[in-house]
């Protein structure tokens, strides 16, 4: 039944879930065509709740479709011709940005 109802290809992962500061986050690291993609998500009471960030979090993709299961689906992390590296830095620079605009 999963597979007439599931996108394909399928999208694999390893979840980690990691308590700090009394939230849970999940940490997908992503294998296949997504190897190398690290995403980490944090489940919210509330959208205007304050949390703490932990230092090895990265920037914000909550609105980046590149990053839905979907679109990892049809256009894997490997044929983003960007590192992992690459694209951190670039999404830094984009929230540096976007601050300094408003």
């Amino acid at each position: 039944m999963l597979d007439s109802l599931c996108v394909t290809p399928v999208i694999r992962k390893l979840r980690h879930v990691v308590e700090w500061v009394g939230k849970d986050w999940e940490i997908d690291v992503f294998e296949d065509d997504n190897a190398g993609l690290i995403v980490a998500e944090i489940e919210l009471d509330d959208e205007d709740e304050t949390f703490d960030l932990p230092r090895w979090i990265g920037p914000e993709v909550t609105g980046d479709t590149r990053f839905f299961n979907a679109a990892l689906s049809t256009h894997p992390f490997k044929s983003w011709s960007v590192s992992y590296a690459e694209l951190v830095a670039d999404k830094s620079a984009q929230a540096i940005k976007q601050i300094l605009l408003t």
